[in-house]
């Protein structure tokens, strides 16, 4: 049986439960502290691949809402779980190329699931059915995923004092240094959050409305969009905060965020373009810029902030980015556009909240980039807690 949808349904099956879900993510950051982080990511690779089997079997929204709840927990845990890792493979000055390489992958893999998703629909016989048919072709890169982890080895924690691991005393910390925190998480809430999100889940349905797409061309037009912005975006944000960190440290860093963010502004109209490849190469300017900016701001928080720390913080940024991306984007981009006239501003609506949260988020890390003042180029993420606390005063 077919499930259908209108545009504000999308939206809230797409958005509120992956933010639901993410939420659990931030009390898990203590587990990514202080427990072997490989068995974490097998455990969540193996919770992604049960949700996908599930997912194809949904006979209801309510279902499907639940399963999305599973699904963010395991995409959001995963990753930061990643970071977390790098930070213990590499040294401050490389965690920017390190992290390039992880985006590379998430956004290939993102990209790979347009153009697989588009392929199954298309060979398929068209029925109503055919979607739970082409979830099921996702489970084959799951299983080579579980694999992999399962090769890794657990490296040692660098910078790791066991005696202040408790969580009431890591968020304790986390909260001392809010004024250090505090723009940092806005910046990236707004533009990894609402600008990325809304960019990401939206920019298929207002190319299509805008210019009469069948949905294997707008699955086409994406894959190379998200394409192309995987392999841009991680290398620029890597080299980027590896340059910058080197130049003049956190500060410099948060400085050429604000920057890069402000010129990426102007293609966050790419909803309102007069052309396909217009469109295009203008979405791909706006995710590269906020694409960077969120491998550049991940670097960022590795550095500023010891071990003891990172998990929590990260799965913090992590969570609250994205409530925002799947909790308040979908929403707020098809209820403006209701606002505006009804489904067919759809893109003037997503062409507004792209470029006014881009704006946010400058403004926020430009404002937020004195904090850092003071801060050295290897950072307290070389240092353990109590190293940190001794070097930072309470803001």
């Amino acid at each position: 049986m077919a499930l259908t949808l209108n545009d504000n349904q999308m939206a809230l099956l797409q958005g509120p439960p992956l933010a639901l879900g993410v939420i659990a993510t931030i009390p898990l950051g203590i587990l990514i502290d202080s427990r072997p982080r490989i068995r974490l990511l097998w455990v969540f690779a193996l919770l992604a691949l049960l949700v996908d089997g599930l997912a194809a079997a949904a006979s209801n929204m309510t279902v499907l809402f639940c399963l999305r709840c599973l699904a963010g927990l395991s995409a959001a845990t995963v990753f930061t779980t990643v970071l977390s890792l790098l930070s213990d493979w590499y040294p401050p000055d490389q965690r920017g190329r390190a992290t390039m390489v992880v985006g590379v992958g998430a956004a290939a893999g993102l990209s790979g699931a347009f153009a697989l998703g588009g392929l199954l629909l298309r060979l398929m016989a068209p029925s109503a059915n055919s979607w739970r048919w082409a979830m099921l072709g996702f489970a084959g890169p799951l299983v080579v995923g579980l694999l992999a982890i399962g090769a890794m080895l657990e490296p040692a924690r660098t910078g790791f004092n066991a005696n202040d691991s408790s969580p009431r005393q890591m968020y304790a910390a986390l909260w001392r240094y809010r004024a250090t925190m505090l723009p940092l998480t806005l910046g990236f809430a707004l533009v990894a959050g609402i600008a990325d999100g809304a960019a990401l889940i939206w920019a298929a349905p207002a190319l299509s409305r805008a210019f009469r797409l069948t949905p294997d061309r707008v699955g086409g037009i994406m894959a190379t969009v998200l394409l192309v912005n995987g392999l841009l975006a991680p290398f620029l944000g890597g080299v980027l905060a590896d340059l910058s960190q080197r130049a003049g440290g956190p500060y410099r860093t948060a400085t050429l965020l604000s920057g890069l963010l402000l010129l990426g502004i102007p293609s966050g109209f790419f909803a309102l373009s007069a052309g396909v490849a217009t469109a295009a190469v203008e979405l791909i300017v706006f995710l590269v810029s906020g694409s960077a900016f969120q491998v550049a701001a991940f670097a960022l928080t590795t550095i500023i902030l010891p071990n003891e720390l990172r998990g929590s913080c990260l799965a913090l940024m992590q969570g609250v980015a994205y409530l925002f991306a799947f909790g308040v984007a979908p929403l707020l981009v098809s209820h403006l556009s209701v606002a505006l006239g009804g489904e067919g501003m759809i893109g003037k609506s997503l062409a507004v909240i792209c470029a006014t949260c881009s704006l946010g988020g400058a403004v926020s890390f430009w404002l937020g980039r004195h904090t850092f003042r003071g801060l050295g180029a290897h950072g307290p993420g070389a240092q353990g807690l109590q190293g940190y606390a001794a070097s930072r005063p309470c803001e």
